[in-house]
């Protein structure tokens, strides 16, 4: 969808560490928590707060390459 509106997919300057920490300043953030919002099926999200750091950056590194 972001190639067919000619929008960037990727930016090279962009690392997990500094996105982690833009997350974690949500406001959405329930006492200090990053609440996710995850899908489990098409249609089917379930808010989960109790996600490793471990896992968020192995995530996000995948994403961002």
């Amino acid at each position: 969808i972001l190639n067919s509106y000619g929008l960037p997919t990727n930016d090279k300057n962009l690392n997990a560490e500094e996105l982690i920490e833009a997350i974690r300043m949500d406001k959405k953030n329930v006492d200090g928590n990053v609440q996710w919002i995850l899908l489990r099926n098409i249609g089917e999200a379930i808010i989960e707060g109790n996600v490793s750091s471990e896992i968020v950056k192995s995530s996000i590194s995948k994403i961002i390459g």
